[in-house]
C-alpha cells in the first residue's frame, strides 16, 4: 500500500519506519528542510531514507496523488492544507489505535508497561533486573537508551529484539503512550503523578492525567503507587497499590541498606543499596514480580 505520513515529528517517524518495515511504500512529508531538524532527528531521518522511505521535505503543498492511506499526527492543525485535503478525500486514515494493533501483532511476548510523572525510568530498570534475575531474556526499552522510547520500540521490532526475547519491559512516557494507546499490556504500572508537560496539553492537568491513565485501560493487571490517589479518583477498582510504610497491597519498609516488602501471602527482606527515593520504586518492581509469578528469591537477588 502507498502511504503518506504527514510530518517528520516524534509520532510520525516511528509510524513511517514500521510501515516501511511491513513492506509498504512510504513517503514522509514535512514543511521543514533537513537542516531545520535537530541533529539527532536528522540522524533518524537519514536512517529512514537509507531503509527506503521517501523524504519529501520543505514541501508546503504535498499531494495525495497515488496515495492509498495516510497517517496524521495528533498535533496536525485541522486548518493545515494537507489536513483539509485528506478530509475531503477518500483515502484510508491510519489511527494510533491501528498502529498499536500493528505493534501488538509484532511483539509476541508479554509486555510490562510503566508510566508516571516521576520514577518510571528507575522502575523500568528495577523491573528489568527482576526478570533478568529470574532468567528471562528481557527486551527493555527506556529513556536511558533514547529519550524517544517509541523510536526505540520500533527499532527493536525492526532489528529482531521483539522476536528474540522472553518478555518486554517498556517505559511509556506520555508521547509513547499516546501513540501506542491500544498496546496489549500484561501488567501496567503507574509510578507517580504530578503536574508536568502541561504546555503539551493546552495547560490542562486533567488532559495530562487522562493521557497517563490510558495505562490502566490497556493493562490486564494494573499496579499504582498509593500516592496517585492524591491526584485522581479515576483509578480502577481492582488497582494493586504499593507504597512505603503504609498498609496497602505491597508495603515497603526501609532498613539500614535493606528493603522489606510485605504483601498478602508473604514478606521478604533484600539488601538494597540505592538512594532512598528508589526504595518505593523497588516496591513497585517487587509487586510486578510477585504478580507475574517471580519467586521471592529471584526478587531478592535482583534488588541485592
Amino acid at each position: 500500500m502507498n502511504y503518506l505520513v504527514v510530518g517528520a515529528g516524534n509520532a510520525s517517524r516511528p509510524v513511517a519506519r514500521l510501515l516501511n518495515y511491513l513492506g509498504h511504500k512510504v513517503i514522509i512529508t514535512d514543511l521543514k528542510e533537513m537542516s531545520e531538524f535537530k541533529p539527532i532527528y536528522q540522524t533518524w531521518l537519514h536512517k529512514m531514507e537509507d531503509e527506503g522511505i521517501i523524504l519529501d521535505l520543505k514541501n508546503p503543498e504535498p499531494t495525495l496523488d497515488g496515495i492509498e492511506a495516510v497517517y496524521m499526527p495528533p498535533t496536525l492543525p485541522e486548518d493545515a492544507p494537507i489536513a483539509k485535503l485528506i478530509k475531503d478525500s477518500d483515502v484510508k486514515v491510519l489511527t494510533n489505535e491501528d498502529f498499536s494493533q500493528m505493534v501488538n501483532e509484532l511483539v509476541p511476548v508479554d509486555i510490562i508497561g510503566i508510566t508516571g510523572s516521576m520514577g518510571k525510568t528507575t522502575t523500568t530498570m528495577l523491573i528489568t533486573s527482576v526478570f533478568n534475575a529470574a532468567g528471562y531474556n528481557v527486551w527493555s526499552c527506556s529513556s536511558l537508551a533514547n529519550n524517544l522510547v517509541s523510536e526505540t520500540i520500533i527499532e527493536g521490532i525492526i532489528t529482531g529484539k521483539a522476536q528474540n526475547c522472553d518478555i518486554a519491559v517498556f517505559e511509556l512516557p506520555h508521547g509513547t503512550l499516546g501513540l501506542l494507546n491500544r498496546l496489549n499490556i500484561k501488567i501496567g504500572v503507574l509510578s507517580y503523578l504530578t503536574k508536568e508537560h502541561l504546555n503539551e496539553f493546552g495547560g490542562s492537568y486533567e488532559k495530562y492525567l487522562l493521557r497517563k491513565l490510558i495505562i490502566q485501560d490497556i493493562s490486564e493487571t494494573f499496579i499504582a503507587n498509593r500516592e496517585c490517589i492524591n491526584e485522581t479518583d479515576l483509578l480502577r477498582e481492582d488497582t494493586i497499590f504499593y507504597t512505603m510504610d503504609e498498609n496497602v497491597d505491597f508495603k515497603g519498609t526501609m532498613g539500614d541498606k535493606s528493603l522489606t516488602v510485605t504483601y498478602d501471602g508473604g514478606e521478604f527482606t533484600a539488601p538494597f543499596n540505592m538512594m532512598s527515593y528508589f526504595y518505593e520504586n523497588a516496591v513497585g518492581a517487587s509487586a510486578v514480580g510477585i504478580n507475574y509469578g517471580i519467586s521471592q528469591e529471584d526478587i531478592i537477588k535482583a534488588l541485592s
